[in-house]
């Protein structure tokens, strides 16, 4: 280690020191902005031994405390952070109660892309700043529409001026033989597996059986749509994002292929035209399956994130481009325009 990393090492320890034993989701947020402000100073100029030590000297510390994309993505962009109680830890700017009382906002709600990750200027902010009216994002990697039944999101889509939905994965949704999200439970054991693993195993074994859960886990994630979307009260835009067409995966062709399709996993042609009935408007924001990579936020040269393995990844097909943020809001703008009237801006 050289002494510069050195100096970086006993900087993070001493920053960890100062966190409670106990951290609240209050605590992350200020621990998270401690840890940034020393990237900041040490990441100018960049190299790999310095990011590897800022991950292995405190973020990754904070990531088992909560994950979070922040915690591996410190060089690439800054998400504000915040801690919102029930909900947990969203992208900023925080709103303020009295804003939330009142209604005067957009609620997002979504996984990963409408959260924004490793997108610098987000979905989010090109909608506040378009329209004069904060943004309520309570989207987050991993979720389904079965993350947001309950009721402190309902409260809040309900007072919203207008709600916009992200068609999130199929295979985040939990049933009585399966329950929990992404991650469940073999029938039988208390022993974890992933939800995708799972059910490509009993499509291998048992293809009957497979389409059942499959139809099934559908079902539900209909039902859980049309439950979001009775909250909305006409105020909401259905937003596909993806990498595919939705005609793209079946039931059946992700049987032959032992696979559940790109993202969003499992979500057929038919099961989009059901959930898109419960919706106002719908917009269709297709990107072409291609590989992103990373800008540094400091110097403005390429960059890797961190993995949670601890390795730097330097690019990734999985989540939208950069760019694909002003061309998803450029196409989601005319139904926004068309449902949030003048006269309910400020």
């Amino acid at each position: 280690m050289t002494e510069g990393a050195s100096d970086l090492a006993e900087r993070l320890a001493m920053a960890r020191q100062a966190w409670p034993s106990a951290m609240s989701d209050g605590d992350i947020v200020e621990a998270a902005k401690t840890g940034l402000s020393i990237a900041a100073a040490h990441l100018q100029p960049a190299s790999d031994q310095a990011r590897t030590t800022l991950w292995n000297g405190y973020f990754k510390y904070l990531y088992g405390k909560k994950a979070s994309y922040q915690f591996q993505d410190f060089e690439i962009a800054d998400y504000n952070l915040t801690a919102a109680g029930k909900l947990g830890l969203l992208r900023g700017p925080k709103l303020s109660a009295g804003t939330l009382e009142s209604g005067d906002y957009i609620c997002m709600i979504g996984a990963a892309q409408f959260f924004g990750r490793f997108a610098q200027t987000s979905l989010q902010e090109m909608i506040a700043q378009r329209f004069g009216l904060p943004v309520l994002n309570l989207s987050f990697g991993g979720a389904g529409p079965q993350s947001f039944l309950n009721d402190e999101a309902a409260r809040l889509l309900r007072k919203a001026k207008l709600v916009v939905v992200q068609v999130m994965a199929g295979r985040s949704v939990g049933c009585d033989e399966y329950p929990g999200g992404m991650s469940t439970y073999r029938k039988g054991t208390r022993i974890a597996v992933n939800r995708e693993v799972l059910l490509l195993e009993i499509a291998q074994q048992d293809p009957e059986e497979y389409a059942r859960l499959a139809r099934k886990w559908l079902g539900l994630y209909v039902d859980a749509y049309a439950r979001i979307g009775a909250q909305t009260e006409g105020r909401s835009i259905l937003v596909w994002v993806s990498k595919r067409r939705p005609k793209d995966w079946s039931i059946r062709s992700g049987a032959a292929e032992n696979t559940l399709g790109v993202y969003p996993q499992m979500v057929t042609a038919k099961a989009l035209r059901a959930i898109r009935s419960h919706f106002t408007a719908y917009v269709d924001c297709t990107e072409p399956k291609k590989p992103i990579g990373f800008v540094s936020r400091f110097d403005g040269q390429p960059c890797p994130f961190v993995a949670t393995d601890g390795t730097l990844q330097r690019s990734t097909w999985y989540y939208p481009s950069p760019e694909f943020h002003r061309s998803a809001f450029e196409t989601i703008v005319p139904a926004m325009e068309k449902l949030l009237p003048r006269s309910a801006r400020p």
